[in-house]
């Protein structure tokens, strides 16, 4: 390949639509190696910045739901434990233990299931992000100037219509 990438082979390398010829050139072409590189730096920092961003609002929704239990559990009424049976306490220590145990194999389960769904996540925010950026780059005219080009559109097929009615 002697030419350079075109900007629509760049949008379609960023969202995985590989070739080996387009593989080949980016290795032998400085050129289109950085401008590749030019292109995925700020997406890869903007995915960073929304990934670390989605963290702490994961974290602080975490700590306000411990803070209104905590606040919840404050409010009930306890009765001291050294006036319930002795068979009272071995039944929760029991059901206690039980549920500590149900939950450690239950748990892991969950966990990897949560992994599994924010990578799905993360991948289906990385297609759309990069959906969108083809989009921008696939329009022939900035967004402000659409209705212009719309008008000189439409005028270049009136123009034609009636250039071929002359004929």
């Amino acid at each position: 390949m002697k030419r350079h990438l075109t900007s629509e082979e760049f949008s379609q390398w960023m969202i995985g639509v590989r070739t080996p010829e387009h593989e080949e050139h980016l290795r032998s072409c400085a050129d289109c190696a950085a401008e590749l590189e030019n292109i995925q730096a700020p997406i890869a920092l903007f995915r960073g910045a929304v990934r670390e961003w989605s963290a702490e609002e994961r974290t602080n929704l975490v700590a306000e739901q411990i803070k209104r239990n905590a606040a919840d559990v404050a409010r009930v009424p306890h009765r001291a434990s050294h006036h319930s049976p002795l068979w009272v306490r071995f039944a929760t220590a029991g059901a206690a233990l039980a549920l500590a145990i149900a939950l450690g194999i239950g748990g892991s389960n969950w966990r990897q299931a949560g992994v599994a769904r924010v990578e799905q996540e993360r991948a289906q925010e990385d297609e759309a992000l990069l959906g969108n950026i083809q989009a921008q780059v696939m329009r022939p005219v900035p967004a402000t100037m659409q209705p212009v080009y719309n008008l000189m559109a439409q005028g270049g097929v009136q123009g034609s219509v009636k250039d071929e009615g002359a004929k």
